[in-house]
């Protein structure tokens, strides 16, 4: 009879420990899924960004060449200011991307260089976030347009092109 609960409460520890086993597996796959979906997440998130700013870029590309193109949000670039273009940190700084304020136009390179216009009708269906335009003209026929578009998390893209009409 002794033998026989020594050979239960063994059986009740390999149980035991196989049980512990299969939990510790179990727990490290779910870990591994949950890994693999950020990834995955953040990949469609990068890739809704980018469609983002290409169909916002078209569409700016387009909008220069329309009779009621509004050019209370164009900088001028001349001679005159250097050609001052912004460079690849300023773009990046959201700061640096202040939409429909036509007060900033004032002649002050660092307010007009912030000058950018937020419309719904260069935004792509499958994002939330409106994108933001800059429009930086060089003659009457040459535009520089760089896009800023955002996807649903933290994706950021920033999409410039050289446009002639």
């Amino acid at each position: 009879m002794n033998n026989s609960k020594q050979q239960c409460g063994a059986a009740l520890i390999i149980g035991l420990i196989f049980l512990l086993l299969m939990s510790i597996m179990a727990l490290s796959s779910l870990q591994d899924v949950t890994i693999q979906e950020r990834i995955g997440g953040n990949s469609v998130d990068n890739y809704r960004a980018f469609q983002s700013a290409e169909v916002a870029l078209a569409s700016a590309e387009q909008a220069t060449g329309g009779v009621n193109f509004d050019y209370n949000f164009v900088r001028a670039l001349t001679p005159g200011n250097g050609w001052a273009v912004m460079t690849n940190a300023e773009l990046l700084l959201e700061s640096n991307w202040v939409c429909d304020d036509s007060s900033l136009k004032d002649g002050t390179l660092a307010n007009e260089k912030k000058l950018c216009v937020q419309s719904a009708t260069h935004k792509d269906p499958n994002v939330t976030k409106v994108p933001r335009v800059k429009y930086e003209q060089f003659d009457a026929d040459s535009f520089r347009i760089t896009v800023w578009a955002e996807g649903i998390g933290r994706s950021k893209v920033v999409l410039q092109s050289i446009y002639e009409r």
